[in-house]
């Protein structure tokens, strides 16, 4: 809890320098799956508790992005050039060119990321995927880059279809409606909506991925004024 306090302190700290060059009005934070993802709850917190205010920003709300490359696109098309986004997202943009710098990490695990199937579906663990449809949600998002993961150390490359279906809430409508075999679910929705009928399989060992930034996590961005591109 304390590291969080002070990631986002940190984080309100260089949204203050940012706005300073930027136009004086009120302006939005992009926050990638902001109310669908447990690591963008500060940000609720902060606009519930006018600490935006407080610490002298104009900020009268937050941009959803829909994971992947929508968040980054969000912040291009926004007054305010910084963002909370997937790691991958933020490097698939620095290799495209886009001006980029990593300011902090938010969330360095995917320790609460599961894949849920029906419980009727006779899916019990990964290797049951295979000929199946299995959706994630847009590409260049934390959720490509870990089934993909999971599916090549399994031997599975190639044999599942994966599908980008535009965010979390599309991917479980499809599964409901049986138009794929597994969906990404985490919390918050994972715990508050446990009798929706599916069964959640964990990739990953979040005890080998709390020991600093990872591909898994997600990053702050600010796009600078001028300057090369870099992420660091």
């Amino acid at each position: 809890m304390g590291e969080n306090i002070m990631w986002f302190h940190a984080a309100l700290a260089t949204a203050v320098m940012t706005l300073a060059v930027t136009p004086a009005c009120a302006a939005k934070i992009t926050v990638s799956q902001y109310g669908r993802l447990v690591a963008t709850l500060p940000w609720a917190v902060a606009l519930q508790k006018n600490m935006f205010k407080e610490a002298g920003l104009d900020i009268d709300g937050i941009t959803a992005g829909a994971g992947g490359g929508t968040s980054l696109r969000n912040m291009l098309a926004g007054e305010l050039p910084y963002a909370e986004l997937a790691t991958s997202a933020a490097i698939a943009g620095s290799l495209a060119g886009v001006e980029l710098k990593a300011l902090a990490s938010s969330s360095n695990h995917i320790g609460e990321l599961s894949w849920a199937a029906k419980p009727d579906a006779g899916i019990n663990s990964i290797n049951d995927l295979v000929g199946k449809k299995v959706a994630y949600t847009n590409p260049r998002s934390i959720t490509e880059m870990v089934i993909r993961t999971a599916l090549k150390q399994e031997g599975l490359a190639g044999k599942v279809d994966i599908l980008p279906l535009g965010g979390l809430g599309p991917a479980l409508t499809a599964l409901a409606q049986g138009a794929v075999a597994a969906a990404p679910l985490n919390d918050p929705a994972l715990t508050v909506t446990p009798d929706k009928g599916v069964r959640g399989e964990e990739f990953g060992d979040p005890a080998q991925d709390t020991q600093g930034p990872s591909p898994g996590g997600r990053v702050r961005l600010q796009q600078p004024r001028g300057g090369g591109a870099h992420l660091c």
